[in-house]
């Protein structure tokens, strides 16, 4: 099973009690996944459209429990991505019938003349609440959120058809303090978030909590390994530049030695010069306290990097 249906059943499983809170919910998933469709007679249906038996069950149960409504179930398949059945809720009924519901979760709207709109803004009586919020996030992610595989990549995304829509839902995670953005993929609008923090606070506000704290494994395993790999990358470019140098200040003091032998160096650069060759794997740190009278690391730097001056005043002489 992906992540992605790991989540969606997770938040999908979870008991709602409060009427204000399955209104949001029903809200959030009309919002992304709802239509409406004029049937003659005087008649409309509204549609809601998934992937997933057990949402659209969920879905079908809540509309019972808040307006003793059935909604019929039929299936399909999805021929267009060649992916699971589509399932398919539908009511249908006279206009008044419909339009009162879907004013009541806040996806249409009705002006001065009677003219009747689906809404592209979210409902200050949801934005208003945190635990409305949270429900319209919920029914949002059931609906039209999809993660990547966290081994891989962090992106979480929602679809929508709506662009105005698309920045008031972008505009509302940011306000929850999780950063998203839009971009558009041929006909559709992706909200998408990147950062791992605030898809882990996504999933924690949603209620996917096991997710989350598997996500969060995840996460702070690549961050252990990322920064392993640092290091050990850190260290092997420490070791070859320390390895080059080594060869370079050797290279030097035998080519002295070999020109005018170690007695021409002055007798503090004579005596490093004699423990860096018959100590090759010690430090610096480690030479300065081999000589007689014992000096710091940089000392000892300063007088091999001489010792490499001279042996190319001696070659630059020739």
């Amino acid at each position: 099973m992906s992540f992605s249906k790991e989540i969606r059943d997770e938040i999908t499983d979870i008991k709602i009690y409060d009427d204000n809170e399955i209104i949001a919910l029903l809200s959030g998933v009309f919002m992304f996944c709802g239509s409406v469709v004029i049937k003659g007679n005087g008649k409309l249906s509204f549609q809601i459209n998934t992937e997933s038996i057990t949402v659209a069950k969920k879905v079908s149960l809540l509309f019972k429990k808040m307006f003793s409504i059935t909604l019929e179930l039929y299936q399909k398949n999805n021929y267009n991505f060649n992916k699971e059945k589509i399932y398919t809720l539908e009511y249908t009924h006279t206009l008044n019938e419909i339009s009162n519901i879907l004013k009541k979760i806040f996806v249409l709207n009705e002006d001065s003349s009677g003219i009747i709109s689906i809404r592209s803004d979210i409902d200050e009586i949801i934005t208003k609440n945190e635990n409305a919020v949270k429900s319209f996030l919920r029914g949002a992610y059931m609906m039209s959120g999809s993660i990547a595989d966290p081994e891989k990549s962090y992106h979480l995304e929602f679809i929508s058809h709506d662009f105005t829509f698309s920045q008031n839902f972008s505009a509302l995670l940011n306000e929850s303090n999780i950063k998203s953005n839009i971009t558009q993929r041929k006909e559709s609008f992706i909200i998408y978030i990147k950062e791992s923090e605030s898809i882990s606070d996504l999933l924690n506000l949603i209620g996917a909590h096991k997710s989350m704290f598997k996500f969060e494994d995840i996460r702070i395993k690549k961050q252990v390994r990322n920064n392993i790999n640092r290091i050990v990358n850190c260290e092997t470019a420490n070791l070859s530049k320390i390895a080059k140098t080594y060869v370079r200040q050797k290279k030097a003091i035998q080519y002295i030695l070999n020109k005018k032998g170690l007695s021409f160096l002055p007798n503090e650069l004579r005596q490093i010069a004699i423990l860096r060759l018959e100590n090759e794997d010690d430090s610096l740190k480690e030479l300065g306290e081999k000589l007689p009278n014992p000096v710091s690391k940089s000392v000892v730097n300063r007088r091999l990097s001489k010792i490499e001056k001279i042996a190319q005043q001696i070659y630059e002489e020739e």
